[in-house]
């Protein structure tokens, strides 16, 4: 999501970035899966979603850092939800205080552009989203990464939201591509 807008000059790699992360409960492992899905154990879940890693040093910071570009650890909020798989992850953008003209077609158009010839990236039409909702669930099973952009007009701010299955695209599916990719065979091959 931000590696290019930032290759593209359009966010600054000193730019202050935050994240939220809405993910299926299944990324938590063994032991949150038992937590959310047996009501006899003493560490139960019974809350619909919950913040967690509160004290901003997710695993996966550093990790963020690198891929993106950026100059400096954004801010990483993750949420678990009380659904088994599927993510939403967000980065608000306020275009008013950023440098340069940057617009949500600006940035579709960037989003397009680096990934144009990629089967399992799609940059999302505004008119896709025409339940007024997005669904963490709605790529469950399948090695898609959609890309949407929301925006409000009139404050000039966008929301770059990224829709995905955290076990497909997110992990098995990502790291099943990347070996195809290595091994110079089609990447879709056992997805």
């Amino acid at each position: 999501m931000l590696h290019p807008l930032i290759t593209a000059g359009a966010i600054p790699a000193n730019w202050p970035i935050s994240l939220t992360g809405l993910s299926g409960y299944s990324g938590g492992g063994k032991a949150l899966i038992n937590s959310f899905e047996n009501a006899d154990s003493p560490d139960a879940i019974s809350s619909v979603n919950y913040h967690y890693a509160l004290s901003l040093a997710h695993k996966h910071v550093p990790e963020i850092t690198c891929w993106s570009g950026l100059a400096n650890s954004p801010i990483f909020l993750p949420t678990v939800g009380r659904y088994y798989k599927g993510m939403l992850v967000s980065v608000p953008l306020p275009l008013w205080a950023l440098p340069g003209a940057l617009t949500p077609h600006v940035i579709r158009d960037i989003y397009r552009e680096h990934y144009a010839g990629e089967p399992y990236v799609t940059v999302a039409d505004p008119s896709e989203i025409s339940t007024g909702r997005l669904d963490p669930e709605a790529l469950n099973d399948s090695n898609e990464l959609r890309l949407h952009v929301l925006h409000d007009a009139a404050n000039s701010q966008v929301v770059v939201v990224a829709q995905l299955d955290n076990l497909g695209k997110g992990a098995s599916g990502q790291a099943v591509q990347t070996l195809n990719l290595l091994l110079n065979v089609d990447e879709g091959t056992g997805l």
